[in-house]
């Protein structure tokens, strides 16, 4: 197996940004309880435009991500109403 990587970028609604890095850190632990957990995850924060995020992070194998995918599908409510672009 080799390492796989989940890439996302995010659009906040202005003014919200500290709650969605709040929830994204919420996600990230509800991730690490996962049987197979990412080896970490990062959140980048854009300097030129402050409503748009970015993050990624390492999985042992796809597998695992499909696992992943397959345990939140459906679950397309975000707290902010902003928007998300799944990358690979």
């Amino acid at each position: 197996m080799s390492t796989s990587y989940t890439l996302a970028t995010y659009k906040v609604i202005p003014d919200q940004q500290d709650v969605f890095v709040e929830a994204w850190n919420d996600l990230a632990s509800v991730f690490a309880a996962f049987p197979n957990p990412p080896y970490w995850g990062t959140l980048l924060r854009s300097t030129s435009d402050p409503t748009l995020f970015h993050s990624f992070g390492p999985w042992e194998d796809a597998r695992h991500i499909a696992a992943m995918r397959s345990l939140v599908r459906g679950c397309r409510t975000y707290p902010l109403g902003g928007t998300r672009d799944r990358g690979s």
